[in-house]
């Protein structure tokens, strides 16, 4: 058996009504955002709201798509990603529909994509709204610069909305359902060869996680363990193991630098409770250790102040 087959794979299967459920719906819901976009956008001339509103609305219009193939049960991420392009083409089509509306007062509707072009390098000659206190109009090419932004922000954003929250949740065919539950495990030392510790784990060795031991006392880097699954049901259960390194930014903030080694390993309920029993077993040892160390402490104390 090959390591790929080891791991979790999306079957990319989807019910016959999911295509017409997730488009219809990246179109309606795209549709009726965009609309009511364009018009904020017009009556709320600030720029700043105006990217909050840009933004709200991808989120809109691939969390409806992102919704809609979960309650579907679709598992085709390409189905999905088009889905969600779709939503944010619709968006940033209505969203010239209702400000070209604002624009003329509420009187003239365009609704032919040609016309709101023509309308659109019309506009761009002399443009309409100006930044800063200079106030020259924004227009040429930096007014097409501006509309391309907004645009990518609208048409990617929804589709990547729609596609990474996909990717996220994995889903379980024996049981039907979509794997939400994240149980993460105590952490242990960093793993030194991740290559080695990789063929061990698909070699189903997991005697291996007790070699590495707790993470030692001043260590900035150390390993995570995830195990997914759905709730309550006990048939299938995946492993992500994650490197994790602590560093600090110019600020003194700290960051973290995750780097997966196992990502999605499939394992069986008499798996996960021995990797459980492992790690718990292993981080209990080092609480005793640290707890042994503070009576000491304690104890020294005591016998200097008598």
């Amino acid at each position: 058996m090959s390591s790929a087959a080891l791991y979790y794979k999306s079957s990319g299967r989807f019910p016959s009504y999911a295509p017409v459920a997730l488009l219809a719906t990246g179109a309606v819901v795209g549709i009726v955002g965009g609309a009511i976009y364009g018009l904020a956008v017009w009556y709320i001339p600030i720029i700043y709201l105006n990217i909050l509103l840009t933004i709200g609305l991808a989120l809109l219009a691939g969390g409806a798509v992102l919704g809609v193939s979960r309650w579907t049960h679709t598992r085709n991420g390409g189905l999905v990603l088009i889905a969600g392009l779709l939503a944010g083409v619709a968006a940033l089509y209505a969203s010239w529909v209702g400000w070209l509306w604002a624009l003329s007062e509420r009187e003239v509707l365009v609704l032919d994509p040609r016309e709101i072009w023509y309308v659109m390098q019309a506009i761009s000659e002399n443009g309409l709204w100006s930044i800063g206190s200079s106030g020259t109009p924004v227009s040429g090419l930096a007014l097409w610069a501006v509309w391309f932004i907004e645009a990518a922000m609208i048409v990617a954003g929804a589709a990547g909305v729609a596609f990474v929250g996909y990717q996220r949740t994995p889903y379980s065919e024996s049981a039907k359902a979509w794997m939400t539950d994240t149980e993460t495990l105590p952490p242990l030392a960093p793993i030194a060869d991740h290559a080695a510790f990789r063929r061990g784990v698909e070699g189903s060795d997991f005697g291996i996680l007790t070699e590495l031991g707790p993470v030692p006392e001043g260590t900035d880097t150390f390993t995570l363990y995830d195990l997914i699954s759905v709730p309550n049901d006990n048939r299938e259960h995946l492993l992500t193991v994650t490197s994790v390194t602590l560093t600090a930014n110019k600020k003194g903030e700290i960051q973290e630098n995750r780097k997966p080694v196992v990502n999605r390993l499939i394992i069986d309920a008499e798996t996960r409770e021995l990797l459980s029993q492992i790690i718990r077993d292993t981080t209990a040892e080092q609480q005793a250790r640290i707890d042994e160390g503070a009576e000491a402490h304690a104890d020294q104390a005591e016998a200097s102040d008598a």
